[in-house]
């Protein structure tokens, strides 16, 4: 049987709502809090929740790629 992570219980709807929502918080300064929070919990040696917030910035770097083609398309 395989063992769950924390990660691995993290669903991708979870991770992208929370993209969304910190985005939504932080704004421009979103991706280096997350980035930052990783790290943070990386150095702490919680792997799993470093790669929880690793997914949430990947997210993040996503969404913000995909408001700005359809900003581009706009204009």
């Amino acid at each position: 049987m395989k063992r769950m992570t924390f990660s691995s219980r993290i669903g991708d709807i979870a991770i992208w709502q929370t993209a969304a929502y910190e985005l939504k918080r932080y704004g421009d300064d979103a991706t280096g809090f997350a980035a930052r929070h990783a790290e943070r919990l990386s150095g702490l040696g919680d792997t799993e929740g470093s790669l929880a917030w690793t997914r949430i910035l990947r997210a993040m770097e996503a969404l913000r790629r995909e408001t700005q083609a359809a900003d581009e398309t706009v204009n």
